[in-house]
């Protein structure tokens, strides 16, 4: 277990198809983006996401509202 916090920030995402549903897609695209899940929502910690990646992300992102 963590024994100590690391600052990071949060990216929340939610839909109206389900936190599972999102995250599925999330998982399911080009470049795969793992989150989890946690309220009802799928959590991306923004910490654990490099610049290299940023745009895939985004991309993944975009690509739920289709």
């Amino acid at each position: 277990l963590p024994t100590i916090a690391l600052p990071s920030w949060a990216l929340t995402i939610d839909g109206a198809a389900g936190a599972t549903a999102v995250d599925a897609a999330l998982r399911a695209a080009a470049v795969p983006v793992i989150g989890r899940v946690a309220d009802g929502r799928v959590v991306l910690d923004l910490r654990t996401i490099a610049a290299a990646d940023e745009a895939a992300v985004v991309e993944a992102i975009q690509g739920l509202a289709t």
